[in-house]
């Protein structure tokens, strides 16, 4: 961010790292729609990362890359044209102004808001019906538990931050069969995940 703010109008930042590795950092529009939406299959998601994300979240979207990506996106693309998308407006409005009345009494409570917290709450509900057909009212329930599982998988703990690490700079499935916390926490967090989309699923 301090780089960034530094060199308002760069594209890219160029940094260096141990073993004489470099790493770019794209931070300008163009760069980030480069990677993100024009090339995207140019820019592959380290091995690691994804095989740590497969745990949580399974082979989807999010974690494929290549020919394998463009076949899953074909897949799933007629469920996400302008028809669907528009049908599904008067749910995402009305969960919206639910949110806000839940946003609302929190400001008057606590003085402050954690807006990743809320938009994932939002996302969650979203989903829910969208993809689904299931009410998780995550809005009004801060502790809902597969949020809570998603958050609580996904927290940059330190122990976790280590084992990301692990992922990238070894083979994931050695990694995997270390006796640790975070592969404990990791099973029991993915295993409540699976077991709940079957349920909603059955």
């Amino acid at each position: 961010m301090q780089w960034a703010i530094a060199q308002p109008n760069a594209g890219l930042v160029h940094s260096k790292v141990k073993h004489g590795q470099s790493i770019l950092y794209p931070i300008g529009p163009e760069a980030l729609r480069d990677v993100m939406s024009i090339n995207c299959y140019d820019f592959e998601k380290p091995w690691g990362l994804r095989s740590y994300l497969k745990r949580i979240m399974g082979w989807g979207l999010i974690t494929l890359e290549g020919q394998h990506h463009r076949d899953n996106r074909r897949f799933l693309h007629a469920s996400f044209n302008i028809k669907h998308i528009r049908a599904l407006y008067p749910a995402m409005w009305q969960r919206a102004g639910l949110l806000l009345e839940v946003m609302d009494q929190e400001m008057r409570e606590n003085g402050r808001l954690d807006m990743a917290v809320c938009a994932s709450r939002y996302a969650l509900d979203v989903i829910g019906v969208a993809a689904l057909s299931h009410e998780f009212n995550a809005p009004t329930s801060e502790d809902h538990p597969i949020g809570k599982a998603f958050a609580t998988v996904l927290d940059p703990q330190h122990f976790m931050i280590q084992h990301l690490a692990l992922n990238i700079g070894f083979e994931p499935a050695i990694v995997e069969r270390i006796p640790s916390r975070a592969n404990r926490f990791i099973d029991k967090e993915a295993s409540f995940l699976r077991k709940s989309c079957e349920d909603i699923l059955d």
